[in-house]
């Protein structure tokens, strides 16, 4: 696990902050429960892309991946998902440590 820096927590809170304003600026001018609504989800949404590992391409090929293997036939799914968010990290460990495909695999 990655140590927190003290770069990384200014960079998630200027990040949040500036997710939040538009939401905060709408609710000073209108005063409407929308305003805190939407001033939550631009804080939730700038705080999430603030970290590291995360960049809007990579949110954005996992949705587009995950709504076109809704869209495809069940066949297709997983090689449609691995190939706009590549092999899940969980898989490919299980797979190195499972002694039943090992043991499939030798018999062939």
């Amino acid at each position: 696990m990655a140590k927190i820096t003290g770069k990384q927590i200014a960079k998630s809170v200027v990040f949040t902050v500036i997710g939040a304003a538009p939401g905060t600026i709408w609710f000073f001018n209108a005063g409407t429960t929308q305003s805190i609504v939407i001033a939550c989800l631009g804080a939730l949404v700038a705080f999430g892309l603030s970290l590291p590992g995360v960049s809007a391409a990579r949110v954005a090929g996992g949705t587009v991946g995950v709504i076109a293997a809704n869209n495809a036939p069940r066949p297709l799914q997983g090689k449609i998902i691995d190939t706009f968010v590549g092999e899940n990290e969980s898989t490919e460990n299980e797979q190195k440590t499972d002694p039943d495909k090992d043991a499939d695999s030798s018999k062939n």
